[in-house]
């Protein structure tokens, strides 16, 4: 399956270029959109096996066909059209792998697969911030697509709902599972 991944991570990347260039939006919003919407598709095939979809999230990130706020929209269900569905199960450890995936491809740019050796305090600090931009912007993402579904499905009741606990839940092990890999 990787193979095929990387075989034909041109021709999706082509796909999803042209689709944000017909739409004539912000590439990169529209890009994270298609990302999911892909995600999606896979999903749709590979539900019968969570490992194998797993491996194929994270052989896209890594491959970048996808980026960490598109694994975020898929399981969140922002996938930008109108369908309504329930929360991918398991959400927040596809979210973890998607940051953990992001922050691997930064580390591995910034040290061209090697070791980084810090002379000055600049390249310190422009390592920090380029290892923080990621988690940082899908932990905001997440929070706030997080309330917003809780918001949404908020009724009258005094009880929480399994889809509001797995939300609020979620996310809690997402950021304590962000703080083991940055930290």
């Amino acid at each position: 399956v990787t193979e095929a991944i990387q075989k034909y991570k041109g021709t999706l990347l082509g796909v999803m270029d042209k689709d944000a260039e017909n739409k004539g939006g912000e590439k990169e919003t529209i890009r994270a959109q298609g990302g999911a919407y892909l995600l999606r598709c896979a999903e749709s095939i590979l539900s019968f096996n969570s490992s194998l979809l797993e491996g194929v999230v994270v052989t896209m990130v890594q491959n970048k066909i996808v980026e960490g706020i598109s694994v975020f929209k898929w399981v969140l269900r922002d996938v930008g059209d109108s369908v309504i569905a329930p929360i991918v199960p398991g959400w927040c450890n596809y979210s973890a792998i998607a940051i953990r995936e992001s922050l691997l491809l930064v580390a591995n740019e910034a040290t061209a697969g090697g070791v980084m050796y810090i002379d000055s305090g600049n390249a310190e600090d422009e390592f920090v911030s380029k290892t923080t931009l990621t988690p940082v912007g899908c932990l905001h993402y997440a929070t706030r697509r997080v309330c917003s579904l809780l918001v949404t499905t908020q009724q009258n009741e005094t009880k929480l709902k399994p889809i509001q606990v797995e939300l609020v839940e979620g996310l809690k092990y997402l950021v304590f599972a962000t703080k083991k890999l940055v930290c």
